[in-house]
């Protein structure tokens, strides 16, 4: 790529492979309600995450999910993929403290890897990427600036597929833990793919010159500013857990940020499609309910 002021990167550009996989997601081509398998195996799905969780809630049908939702917890059982997120709506939501001592980082990591285990949530290989706290803001008077007080400990768990990890919001477990270790939460979007073609993967130069030609930095330049990319990666991409998507598509994750901006922590975390293909193959390829896919987007 030729020297562009404009951009400046801060990130090594790891060497990219030959050819990389592009992984194909199992599952009807359609989840239209009038066809009896897709009822049945909504039917199925739901079935399974009561028996786990159970509840006496009416499910409720709301187009690209079912909610089963009651005073002690809320489960929410996803159509388009493998997905679903139950919650303990007591503790999940705690503005107080804990009674009893949350687990430690270590302990809820390999907790959170048995509850995973224990519940046969999926035949993926998660391993844990993080390990944080929910935190709610406690004072003890209108006058007391107060302070932060940890109320669960969340264990964010994603996966790889041939050694490159699979981004966007719809690859990712969480479970989180309350006091004594209670189950608080657990959330898990995926999709159960196969491996269905190998393709030769962009160049990093030419992925970059994508992304700085994308027109929403174009106010950013003529404003003189610097756009600077600290984070650069190849991956597979995996939209939302509510969005069709037919392929897990091959991309750069670029994240960065606008030097000189005056917004206050004015970072960017987009994906640059990695194979050569225009936007009707990208939509083919990608998601069948969007109108086309742009040469650098966000998540969905």
């Amino acid at each position: 790529m030729e020297p562009d002021t404009t951009v400046r990167i801060d990130a090594a550009l790891a060497a990219v492979p030959e050819t990389m996989t592009v992984y194909r997601t199992e599952g009807p081509r359609t989840f239209a309600r009038g066809d009896r398998n897709v009822r049945d195996l909504v039917a199925k799905r739901v079935r399974r995450w009561t028996e786990a969780f159970p509840t006496d809630a009416e499910a409720r049908d709301l187009g690209d999910r079912v909610l089963l939702i009651d005073d002690r917890q809320a489960l929410e059982v996803f159509v388009p993929t493998e997905s679903m997120w139950w919650s303990n709506r007591a503790t999940a939501f705690a503005e107080q403290p804990p009674s009893e001592p949350l687990p430690d980082p270590e302990s809820a990591a390999a907790e959170a890897v048995a509850v995973i285990e224990r519940l046969g949530a999926s035949g993926a290989d998660w391993t844990v990427a993080r390990v944080g706290t929910v935190n709610a803001g406690m004072s003890r008077s209108p006058d007391d600036p107060g302070e932060l007080v940890a109320t669960m400990v969340t264990v964010v768990l994603g996966l790889a597929y041939d050694g490159l990890p699979v981004v966007g919001p719809g690859a990712r477990t969480r479970v989180s833990f309350g006091g004594g270790g209670e189950l608080a939460e657990f959330a898990q979007f995926w999709r159960d793919v196969r491996p269905a073609l190998d393709v030769t993967p962009l160049g990093p130069e030419q992925a970059l010159e994508r992304l700085a030609a994308d027109a929403r930095f174009s106010g950013v330049f003529e404003a003189g500013l610097t756009v600077v990319v600290d984070g650069f990666r190849l991956a597979h991409f995996a939209a939302g857990p509510s969005v069709s998507q037919r392929y897990l598509v091959p991309v750069y994750e670029a994240g960065g940020y606008v030097e000189g901006s005056e917004a206050e922590d004015d970072r960017f975390d987009l994906f640059v499609p990695a194979v050569d293909a225009d936007p009707a193959d990208l939509k083919t390829m990608m998601v069948r309910d969007r109108p086309g896919v742009r040469p650098v987007f966000g998540s969905f």
